[in-house]
């Protein structure tokens, strides 16, 4: 028969403090891999605008639908135009 070895006290509070170190650091690999997905999205995002000016163009036109348009209205008799 195969006998377990035991780990003194000190090996086993060892062994459990690296345990948690453990579960610690793939907590923030998983946090740092999140944060480089984002940012890769953003770059995504930022080389289509470069390739497709014209959302931009777009997006920066909207403030001129807010204006009112204007109109040629002819005033009677005079013939003359107003704006």
């Amino acid at each position: 028969m195969c006998k377990k070895a035991r780990l003194n006290p000190t090996g086993e509070k060892q062994l459990l403090e690296l345990q948690h170190t453990h579960t610690a650091t793939l907590a923030n690999l998983t946090l740092y891999h999140n944060a480089l997905c984002e940012i890769s999205d953003i770059a995504a995002q930022i080389q289509e605008a470069k390739l497709n000016p014209a959302i931009t163009e777009v997006a920066e036109g909207e403030d001129a639908r807010t204006e009112l348009p204007t109109f040629d209205i002819p005033l009677s008799g005079g013939g003359k135009s107003v704006r």
